[in-house]
């Protein structure tokens, strides 16, 4: 199973967990995390490993395929502190830059037979 938990409040995150489902219906699953979380990781969790921040990015872009393939190498070309920087950069700023919003609406998005339980630590 293939996982993607978002902390739900930030529209970027909600725009990709959107983007995502729209075409790719039938491979992954959605959830959010608790607040215990730092709220700036997206976590992925596949075959049951669990990829965080930068890690989970280049994973769930190399399980997109297709055209998301290519996004993915050039990714895992790249140095590691760049790809660390710019993934915590955004993250630090996402709300500044997207918004926010002060309600999850994550169910709303996504139909519940493609939701899981919330990850907790």
């Amino acid at each position: 199973m293939k996982v993607i938990y978002i902390d739900g409040y930030c529209n970027l995150c909600n725009g990709l967990v959107r983007y995502i489902f729209k075409r790719y219906p039938l491979k992954f699953m959605f959830g959010k995390f608790d607040s215990s979380i730092d709220s700036r990781y997206v976590i992925y969790l596949r075959d049951g490993l669990e990829y965080k921040a930068e890690d989970a990015i280049k994973m769930i872009t190399k399980d997109m395929a297709g055209p998301y393939l290519f996004l993915s190498l050039l990714m895992n070309l790249m140095p590691d502190r760049l790809i660390k920087y710019l993934y915590f950069w955004i993250a630090s700023n996402r709300y500044k830059l997207f918004g926010e919003k002060k309600v999850c609406d994550i169910d709303a998005l996504i139909p519940k037979s493609h939701l899981v339980d919330d990850f907790h630590t």
